[in-house]
């Protein structure tokens, strides 16, 4: 069956492809940026309303479309940017510089176009992220991300994402290209990026493009600022956890420009000056950003960006009985090298070199005394995964009907799964001291893709595209051919259908042994014995325009099957001594499937959407719940997620979010038996129950804030008030028996983690 899908995918990208020259049609290309700053912008819309020809920038703010001869208007928009409608005589091929004046006065101008961004995928601008009330006071770009319909977050206050069913590794995060895999602060309750300096986030969840691989449920693309090429600007921010600034200039005006931006937390400072009986623990984090710029001509431009973020927690003595210290130490590192170049009016091609470096470290150490010995343990473990990246992408207009992206990419993922060693003493020095246990993998994977976005008339448009990969390691090579088909229909200006086919692959996987996302979640990466895993998702859909409300309603439904999944085996946790492999159950399936509705409204002083999803996540291994089939961790029922923005004027908004989500699923012990009349041991046994068969509690909180802005003589300063869970829901964080005062018997408690909230953040720009 999927040989033949293959065949009818090939068979259609290669016939799609045909050249149909039109007469008297030229072609109109350039750039879309920013008044004043030169900053490009992403997905701005260039529209001809009269042929019903538009397109919209890619992610260099670069934009080519084939018009007829004649005197046109175009209108050029994006959200947050006031239109531009423009008027010029079209008689040759031509270049063209826009520039769109960013709206000041409201958060969102009204987006009143016909051509809209590809179905299956939503982007977020930075106005959008800083309008959602904070945890502490911190915006953050995968909190906003996880109001969007088919995505959820882990537990409480974590900003890890699941989308569509799919776990954290299965979601492709990519900062400026290069990817990011641990993307969590403060134990993933912040995302490691800086909003001050977010251009724009774009997630795409179906209809995935041809150029897109290595994963199997999203791909989140975060995009930063290229710094100011006109004037030095600049801001920051004082929050209750943390303080953050930014600056950016020209280098040479208008040539070549720089952002650079720093954050920082305060937890060990506070440490240190209260004292360890107070806070029996020392934590930090900071990150820093640097961006330069550099337009070597009209067709040339040169990218660097890097990113290194850097978190230490330190405990001591946690537990009553005997002591403990903790230490724990995880890095990021992404770095990427960018030339793109624009070689004719129709092809844009961009060529990328970029280094990714991920690596966690934990250190433990135990004292007690059991039965009158002392004893002592202590563990090390270090975990890495880097990666070394190739890319070459091209952006190639044919003809009016056709644009093809095209390109390969290359991977060398280096990973080390654990290195690790235990000592132990009791009562004496001998000291017992486990072999290490070295596990690292070197593979080697490379990819090519072809993509026609072919409009096949006024009212049918397809996506047609091939990604072919091949990974090599040790003595096994794996090689998957995964076609993708998406197809729009405009049954009217303000309503259309659209339905999408996407097989995807995934080589690198992080196992989870803890259940709420802690970095001591460990990246392996397929060998031998454990195959890469494969989706494949249909989906199905429609958007609706209200005119009269300048809103949109999207109904979509989707059915993901996944195979070739990995876990742990039954009771088994991390081990130091032990080959990770041998730990694991494979060829584990998935299957996922459900409906999203939205509503959303961006236009004028009040904007705001409100999402509703529902769902299904399932997983089965063999050797796994009997062989049964079983709900995933986070699989949850019913999301709802309700936000609003209203700006009583520029100096005063108001902003408020509530979200719903069913309990997740959960394991736990039906009853205890003694060990003593069954093995003449004293240590208990537990009967469980069936995996994930109990539910947690339903989740759901109310946040709200408001932003007092003002303008200054030197720029622009804002107070931020926000309250997170206002009325105080003790929601379900984690569950532990415990003795029922009234009946003596066992019960579940529920214990939340956040109460209600209140945080503020002062923040300016210049």
């Amino acid at each position: 069956m999927i040989r033949l899908q293959q065949f009818v995918f090939t068979t259609l990208f290669l016939l799609s492809c045909t050249n149909i020259q039109a007469q008297n049609m030229y072609t109109l290309d350039g750039f879309v940026q920013e008044s004043g700053s030169g900053e490009r912008i992403i997905g701005a819309s260039i529209r001809h309303p009269e042929s019903q020809t538009g397109m919209l920038t890619n992610a260099y703010g670069f934009f080519s479309v084939e018009l007829p001869s004649d005197t046109l208007e175009l209108e050029v928009s994006f959200i947050g940017y006031e239109t531009q409608k423009l008027k010029l005589y079209l008689d040759k091929d031509s270049s063209i510089l826009i520039e769109l004046k960013s709206n000041s006065t409201q958060l969102y101008e009204v987006e009143v176009n016909g051509y809209r961004q590809r179905p299956q995928t939503q982007i977020l601008i930075q106005k959008e992220i800083e309008s959602i009330p904070a945890l502490l006071g911190e915006p953050d770009a995968m909190r906003a991300i996880q109001n969007l319909p088919g995505v959820q977050g882990g537990v409480e206050g974590f900003s890890g994402i699941h989308v569509r069913g799919g776990s954290p590794d299965q979601n492709l995060i990519l900062l400026d290209g290069a990817q990011v895999y641990n993307a969590s602060h403060l134990f993933g309750m912040f995302s490691v990026f800086n909003s001050d300096i977010v251009k724009s986030v774009e997630l795409t969840k179906g209809n995935f493009p041809a150029r897109f691989g290595g994963r199997l449920s999203s791909v989140l693309e975060v995009n930063l600022k290229e710094g100011n090429n006109q004037e030095f600007a600049g801001g920051g921010s004082i929050g209750l956890i943390s303080s953050k600034f930014f600056v950016e200039g020209p280098i040479v005006k208008e040539k070549m420009s720089f952002v650079f931006s720093a954050r920082r937390t305060y937890f060990d400072l506070l440490t240190s000056i209260l004292g360890d009986d107070v806070l029996p623990f020392n934590y930090f984090y900071d990150d820093f950003n640097l961006k330069l710029n550099y337009r070597i001509s009209t067709k040339d431009n040169l990218y660097l960006s890097t990113y290194t973020g850097h978190d230490k927690y330190g405990s001591m003595n946690l537990f009553a009985e005997g002591g403990e210290s903790v230490e724990m130490e995880w890095r990021n590192i992404t770095s990427i090298i960018r030339w793109n170049r624009l070689y004719s009016n129709r092809l844009f091609g961009n060529l990328s070199a970029h280094y990714t470096r991920y690596v966690l470290t934990a250190n433990q150490l135990r004292s007690g005394n059991i039965d009158g010995e002392d004893y002592m343990l202590s563990a090390s473990n270090e975990s890495a995964i880097a990666d070394l990246g190739l890319s070459y992408v091209f952006d190639h207009r044919i003809n009016t009907n056709h644009k093809l992206n095209y390109g390969l990419h290359y991977l060398m993922h280096h990973v080390s799964p654990s290195i690790s060693q235990f000592a132990e003493s009791v009562d004496n020095p001998n000291l017992i001291e486990a072999s290490k246990v070295n596990n690292r993998i070197l593979g080697h994977e490379a990819s090519v893709f072809a993509e026609d976005s072919w409009r096949v008339s006024h009212r049918l448009s397809l996506d047609l595209g091939l990604h072919y990969s091949v990974y090599h390691t040790g003595k096994v090579t794996y090689d998957l051919l995964q076609p993708r088909f998406g197809a729009m229909y405009s049954l009217s200006d303000v309503w259309s259908l659209n339905a999408s086919y996407s097989s995807m692959n995934q080589y690198v996987h992080m196992l989870t042994n803890l259940g709420f996302g802690l970095p001591a979640d460990l990246w392996v990466a397929s060998t031998d014995k454990i195959r890469p895993q494969q989706s494949h998702q249909w989906t199905v859909g429609t958007l609706y325009r209200i005119e009269s409300l300048k809103s949109d309603l999207r109904l979509e439904g989707y059915y993901k099957t996944m195979s070739d999944l990995i876990t742990y085996k039954e009771g088994i946790g991390y081990s130091y001594r032990t080959n990770w492999e041998d730990l694991l159950e494979t060829g584990g399936k998935g299957w996922t499937y459900g409906f999203e509705l939205s509503a959303e409204r961006r236009a004028g002083r009040f904007s705001g959407s409100a999402n509703y999803t529902l769902s299904w996540s399932n997983r089965q291994f063999d050797a796994v719940n009997n062989g049964k089939a079983y709900p995933y961790r986070y699989d949850r029922r019913h999301m709802i997620s309700v936000l609003g923005s209203y700006a009583f004027s520029e100096k005063f908004s108001l902003n408020a979010s509530w979200t719903f989500m069913s309990g997740q699923a959960f394991t736990t012990p039906l009853s205890v038996i003694g060990l003593s009349s069954v093995y003449g041991g004293t240590s208990p046994y537990y009967e469980y129950s069936d995996r994930n068969a109990l539910r947690f509690p339903n989740y759901h909180r109310f946040d709200i804030g408001v932003q007092f802005r003002k303008k200054t003589s030197w720029g622009e300063r804002t107070w931020s008030i926000s309250v997170y869970n206002a009325y105080n829901r003790i929601n379900p964080f984690y569950l532990l028996p415990g003795e029922n005062e009234d009946t003596g018997q066992t019960e579940l408690r529920v214990y939340g983690l956040f109460p209600i909230i209140p945080s503020f953040q002062y923040s300016f720009k210049f």
